[in-house]
């Protein structure tokens, strides 16, 4: 975060649903911050879940140019990176807000 200069890292909840305008109370993004990121190594599992399905680029993009969001780290497995690899293409599509998509491979 300090190196970056980064604003706010969120850590979104529940895959690609937890882009959804309509995700349910108590699923809100995590604010990750240093103290907050601290000790999770320690721990089994997710800080964030996981879940299936649930892609729509229209709710990604929406939900990011809310937030004033221009860079998507998205972690996963193979059908998250190929949900990683359709929302750039249609990122390129897109000149309403330039987005930086990275996948970061995790099995």
């Amino acid at each position: 975060i300090v190196l970056y200069g980064a604003e706010k890292v969120f850590g979104v909840r529940n895959g690609f649903n937890g882009f959804h305008d309509d995700t349910p109370i108590g699923r809100e993004p995590l604010d990750l911050t240093i103290e907050s990121t601290l000790n999770i190594h320690q721990y089994g599992g997710s800080i964030l879940a996981c879940a299936r399905g649930g892609y729509d680029h229209d709710a990604i993009f929406g939900w990011c140019e809310k937030r004033g969001i221009n860079q998507l780290y998205i972690i996963g497995g193979d059908g998250t990176h190929r949900g990683a690899t359709a929302l750039l293409k249609a990122a390129e599509e897109r000149s309403s807000q330039p987005m930086s998509i990275i996948g970061v491979p995790k099995s």
